[in-house]
């Protein structure tokens, strides 16, 4: 099953079938040269000339042509059993918004960073409307896996360009991260294993877990939140069929690695544990237990010992989460 354009004018079947060939020149580009990063620069310098970025609703056509394109590629090579080839022009499309967001800047040459996460946004954005419409077309045959490789080979190539982006690499970070709160499996259920592991990503939750000043921190809050938002009426009733079972295993695969970083767990317990029903005992202790590397605990076997006077009981422990909005919605 392939992506179905609507019914549109002919001049506009005729604009599509221009940058779709533009598409198909790129494609070769990144599948016969040795460097395509070399290649990307004439390339894309004729594209700038032919107007196809300059106009905005030029360049969102183009995009949106080149994610049907890529999604349309790979059903049509796994029809065909041409697996070898299935992921070649995802992982071309992938490169190439790259290649543009490495070289993308502000016109003035003054807010060059702000430029690059609002082109990738954009980008982004027009990769949710095709899932979003291959999603609601396919139905129970929706294939996600495309979608997955897709959003897996752009975080390890834009990985690959981190220290040229510099501060910028976090700021896109948060875009991916946002991408992800609209790709939620409550909105887009055919596409949550994908989604789970593109969460955990090696390439994306560790990095906005280890931010400067912890600024990612609430930025992977959010998908956490919304997993267990997810499991809950499976979890509350108790009624876990095939695939919400493995997803749940998942999801405790998810926060096993997480206790590399106890603090975001401890501090973040009060909205984890609330998201999640009273009965899930093995879910929540694994929340629980976790507590900051800087603290010992103290031996729970001693006899005779006043938790009052142990020095670790007297700081406040600092709690991000707004425990007192979920204690009033509660009521």
């Amino acid at each position: 099953m392939v992506v179905h354009q609507p019914s549109v004018k002919p001049e506009t079947e005729q604009l599509r079938g221009m940058l779709f060939s533009w598409f198909q020149q790129w494609v070769f580009i990144f599948q016969r040269s040795h460097s395509p990063e070399k290649a990307f620069v004439p390339f894309i310098s004729q594209l700038t000339k032919q107007g196809i970025l300059k106009v905005e609703d030029i360049s969102s056509f183009f995009f949106r042509v080149c994610a049907e394109a890529s999604m349309n590629s790979y059903i049509k090579c796994m029809a065909n059993g041409e697996f070898e080839y299935a992921f070649q022009v995802l992982d071309a499309m992938s490169r190439l918004i790259v290649y543009i967001i490495k070289y993308h800047g502000d016109a003035s040459g003054i807010n060059n960073d702000q430029a690059k996460v609002h082109y990738l946004t954009k980008i982004l954005s027009i990769f949710v409307l095709v899932l979003a419409n291959m999603h609601e077309e396919q139905g129970v045959l929706f294939q996600q896996k495309p979608f997955f490789r897709f959003f897996s080979s752009f975080i390890s190539d834009l990985h690959s360009i981190a220290e040229h982006l510099g501060s910028t690499y976090f700021s896109l970070l948060i875009a991916i991260s946002d991408t992800f709160s609209f790709l939620q499996p409550t909105y887009f259920p055919g596409f949550a294993f994908s989604w789970l592991c593109l969460v955990s990503h090696r390439l994306f939750m560790p990095k906005l877990l280890l931010s400067a000043n912890r600024e990612g921190w609430s930025v992977f809050h959010k998908p956490l939140l919304s997993l267990f938002k997810l499991l809950a009426p499976f979890l509350k009733e108790a009624d876990l069929q095939l695939a919400s079972r493995d997803l749940y295993r998942g999801s405790l695969r998810l926060l096993v690695p997480l206790h590399d970083f106890p603090e975001f767990l401890s501090e973040y317990c009060s909205s984890l544990c609330d998201a999640i029903p009273p009965r899930c005992i093995q879910l929540r202790n694994i929340i629980l237990i976790a507590f900051p590397m800087s603290i010992i605990l103290p031996d729970p076997h001693l006899r005779n010992i006043k938790f009052d006077s142990i020095p670790e009981m007297g700081p406040i422990p600092p709690i991000l989460s707004d425990f007192v909005c979920f204690r009033s919605h509660k009521r």
